[in-house]
């Protein structure tokens, strides 16, 4: 009979357990495989994460120089509340426990022009439960030039 499927070893007459050797070796490889998985899902959510921060510091400064544009001069603290606002949105899926912004003003040496330096920080949720593995806290600077 033909093994079509390929689940199960091929019948040998010797004698010997087959079926027994390779259950021991999935038992052996299983678990180095599962944990090549979740470490992919780790990476993937991680990546995930630093992305969405990218893109809500490049929202945080769209709305600044659109704010400035219509004559809407805010404050460093109110950058810092829309920083957290725009975090919390479902696309970029960010938890406001784990995110920290920071809005510092700075002088940019040129005349009619205030510099806003944004920090935003944030730490994943751990996702493989291993004691001493913390995820990394990535932080995104960026820089936001709007006139004065």
């Amino acid at each position: 009979m033909r093994n079509v499927a390929n689940l199960v070893p091929p019948y040998a007459p010797d004698g010997k357990h087959h079926a027994t050797s390779a259950a021991i070796e999935f038992a052996i490889l299983s678990p180095v495989l599962i944990m090549m998985m979740f470490g992919i899902l780790a990476i993937g959510l991680y990546m995930q994460s630093f992305n969405a921060l990218r893109a809500v510091a490049y929202d945080i400064e769209r709305y600044t120089v659109v704010e400035y544009q219509k004559a809407n001069e805010i404050t460093t603290t109110q950058v810092e509340e829309v920083s957290y606002a725009i975090a919390r949105r479902p696309q970029y899926n960010l938890k406001a426990s784990r995110i920290d912004a920071t809005v510092v003003e700075q002088s940019t040496g040129v005349t009619g022009a205030k510099r806003y330096r944004l920090t935003l920080s944030y730490t994943p949720p751990e996702i493989l439960g291993i004691r001493g593995l913390a995820p990394p806290t990535m932080t995104k600077v960026q820089s936001i030039i709007v006139p004065d």
